[in-house]
């Protein structure tokens, strides 16, 4: 009874917020900031071992998987 109620409720709710959003526009042009090399290099770096990360870490526990020690 109560979700009876309540989904036609969020349901409006729910369009109502996508409505009120704003998209902006995209521009091609130069960068408004700058990144430095060294922000852009630590992000990559980050980038680069968060993703290789979970790889390097099951091939080096190959063993255990397989049942030995």
């Amino acid at each position: 009874m109560i979700a009876n109620a309540t989904v036609p409720r969020l349901a409006s709710v729910a369009a109502q917020a996508l409505q009120r959003r704003t998209y902006f526009s995209v521009t091609s042009s130069l960068p408004q900031v700058r990144v430095s090399l060294a922000e852009k290099t630590a992000h990559g770096l980050a980038i680069f071992f968060g993703v290789i990360a979970y790889p390097i870490w099951v091939v080096s526990h190959v063993r255990e998987y397989k049942g030995g020690h």
